[in-house]
């Protein structure tokens, strides 16, 4: 898991990580199945991972749309020309 904290400027909200799967590899003993003490150190990269804006929303079910639009009030409407 990883726990990712978001920056205060609300506009850079989209990243991309890069994964290194680091780990021991080990022989086992084929009569036991007992691993060795001592190994050596590998790593494997893996596929980046995009975060993107549509992983920060949340699907909520509205019944009726119209009532929450206008529940939300002048406050937060914008307009503007292009």
């Amino acid at each position: 898991y990883t726990l990712v904290k978001l920056p205060e400027d609300g506009s850079s909200v989209t990243c991309t990580f890069t994964n290194t799967l680091k780990f021991v590899v080990k022989d086992c003993d084929p009569s036991t199945g007992e691993p060795d003490d001592e190994g050596y150190e590998d790593e494997y990269v893996l596929e980046d991972v995009d975060v993107l804006v549509a992983d920060h929303v949340s699907r909520v079910h509205k019944t009726n749309f119209l009532a929450s639009w206008e529940e939300i009030g002048d406050d937060y409407e914008m307009q503007d020309t292009y």
